[in-house]
């Protein structure tokens, strides 16, 4: 693989920058670099396969510790991200004219993993509506998440995403975490809920805002 990224899209840092994310340097610094890598990448996304992208050779495990080791959470970058892309998005409408309403739709996909793929937590036998009909009922090795798909006239984004568990992954792997490190079991419905009231939240900090 040859080096594609000889330095950061500026569009990229650009907006980094705006998001006014509370990480230090070298947080901020790996994340352009996992960002910047993800978007050019047309082949496997491995840490190891994104690094190589660079033309001054990165250190695959300094990027994986950016994930395991370094103290950030995920709302620190999430939050941020949400609150900036729906002030950019009614910002646009308004420039364009348009009336000021979001439309927030929901829907939930399943990520397919190998047969052989056992170790990651969040991988589970799910059920796969795509591939079920009638006669016979499909089930899939993989992942499951919710997301919150926010439109205002032509403008629309990604709101957010969250994981599905099992109830029964979700006891499973509670017995190897201590008590002040277990999951709780939510529902697909408590999921959507939970996105959506973080939505109604930052609206409500915006005059004449109508949810749909």
């Amino acid at each position: 693989m040859l080096p594609v990224i000889v330095q950061h899209s500026e569009a990229l840092a650009t907006y980094i920058f705006a998001l006014q994310l509370a990480l230090y340097q070298p947080q901020i610094r790996h994340l352009l670099q996992i960002v910047d890598a993800l978007i050019v990448c047309n082949q496997r996304k491995t840490l190891s396969d994104l690094s190589r992208l660079f033309h001054v050779s990165l250190d695959p495990k300094a990027l994986a510790d950016f994930f395991r080791e370094s103290p950030w959470r995920v709302d620190l970058i999430g939050k941020p991200r949400k609150k900036f892309m729906l002030m950019k998005a009614l910002e646009l409408a308004s420039q364009a004219g348009l009336p000021i309403k979001i439309m927030a739709g929901l829907d939930d996909s399943l990520g397919k993993k190998g047969k052989a793929t056992k170790s990651l937590q969040a991988v589970d036998i799910h059920h796969n509506h795509n591939e079920s009909s009638k006669k016979k009922q499909s089930w899939s090795n993989g992942y499951v998440y919710v997301e919150l798909h926010v439109q205002i006239g032509p403008f629309s984004f990604l709101f957010d995403t969250r994981l599905y568990l099992r109830e029964k992954k979700v006891r499973q792997l509670n017995r190897e975490r201590s008590k002040d490190h277990r999951l709780q079991y939510r529902s697909k419905y408590n999921l959507a809920r939970e996105m959506l009231i973080e939505l109604k939240e930052l609206a409500r900090r915006v005059p004449s805002l109508r949810l749909v």
